[in-house]
């Protein structure tokens, strides 16, 4: 799941080499930590939220092997 969001995203994006996503497991969801760059981020959130409502359509969808809540967070890469 973690590789087909990864591939979606960089299809997005102008800087797709700069991509990366860190995944975190907790006991009650899994994390995922988008990492793009600073002109990047609009392009990944689109115009009104539509474009990551998506993303997030597409893991809900995913999601029926592991019944964790997926949690997103989008950064800007350091």
């Amino acid at each position: 799941m973690k590789q087909s969001i990864l591939e979606y995203i960089k299809l997005i994006v102008d800087y797709p080499n700069s991509v990366h996503i860190k995944e975190e497991d907790c006991s009650e969801y899994i994390k995922l930590s988008i990492y793009v760059e600073n002109c990047d981020v609009g392009k990944v959130i689109g115009k009104d939220g539509n474009m990551i409502n998506s993303i997030k359509m597409f893991i809900y969808g995913c999601r029926s092997k592991t019944f964790k809540l997926q949690v997103f967070d989008i950064n800007e890469k350091d």
